[in-house]
């Protein structure tokens, strides 16, 4: 699911919601606000499709964390992945090392993934990080 659809379905929860716990709320037009959330969701997700542009502007993309043993500081700002977190993450994915660490990615769901090797000599192909941004 991408940021934009997510931000949606919140959209139409928090109107289900609304409806719900308010009895003066019309429902008749809380259906019509709804129905113009999935249209515009619709339109955006058929342009997303067609123009790089829109993809830029809806999409979010991987994010490249460390690199090589390597923490790459700048990216860990933008994502404001902070410094407990990240240290908990790698206790959760079994690194006992951050040398061992060939990288750490921020998918687009806002999972961390990991790709760790105790062997040192041991590099990624530049394949496996096709479509991971690196902002540095």
């Amino acid at each position: 699911m991408y940021n934009f659809d997510f931000a949606l379905t919140v959209l139409t929860g928090s109107l289900l919601a609304g409806t719900v716990l308010n009895v003066d709320t019309s429902v008749r037009i809380v259906l019509m606000a709804i129905l113009a959330i999935f249209a515009i969701q619709f339109a955006i997700t058929r342009r997303r499709h067609s123009f790089r542009w829109v993809r830029q502007l809806t999409d979010s993309e991987p994010l490249l964390l460390i690199e090589n043993g390597r923490i790459l500081h700048d990216d860990l700002k933008f994502s404001r992945v902070t410094k407990d977190g990240r240290y908990a993450n790698l206790l959760e994915a079994d690194i006992f090392r951050i040398v061992e660490v060939r990288a750490v990615i921020l998918k687009t769901t806002c999972d961390i993934s990991f790709l760790h090797s105790s062997d040192l000599e041991r590099t990624l192909d530049a394949d496996v990080l096709k479509g991971v941004r690196k902002r540095v």
